[in-house]
């Protein structure tokens, strides 16, 4: 099965973040949708974010995955923050799993953008 996930390109300000999610799998889909939810509504540091973009490294030696760090936290269409790394939470348990299931691909970097509940 493959997915195509959304080059970075596309989330420019004020670009609608509901209109901007890859294929991935939707028991994954709703795995990560999941991890994030509950990654935030126990941190005492973000609040819930609107979304949040994950990138993709090629820093493992099986490569190119979608990465537990560099994500970024969207809060509207126009605010953006730097996310924590989500090293060794349900996050990036995850993100292994929708890696495993295809690696990311395309040019350029592709992005896995996560609308997240209100």
């Amino acid at each position: 099965m493959s997915y195509i996930a959304a080059p970075a390109s596309a989330l420019a300000p004020g670009y609608p973040a509901h209109d901007v999610l890859p294929h991935v799998p939707a028991e994954l889909r709703a795995f990560l949708r999941d991890a994030l939810v509950e990654f935030f509504e126990d941190s005492t540091v973000h609040a819930m974010p609107s979304a949040v973009t994950i990138i993709v490294t090629n820093d493992y030696d099986d490569g190119p995955a979608w990465s537990a760090y560099g994500a970024t936290l969207h809060y509207g269409p126009d605010v953006t923050v730097e996310a924590p790394d989500f090293e060794r939470t349900f996050v990036a348990d995850a993100l292994v799993e929708i890696s495993d299931d295809e690696q990311p691909y395309g040019a350029p970097c592709p992005v896995l953008f996560v609308p997240l509940p209100a």
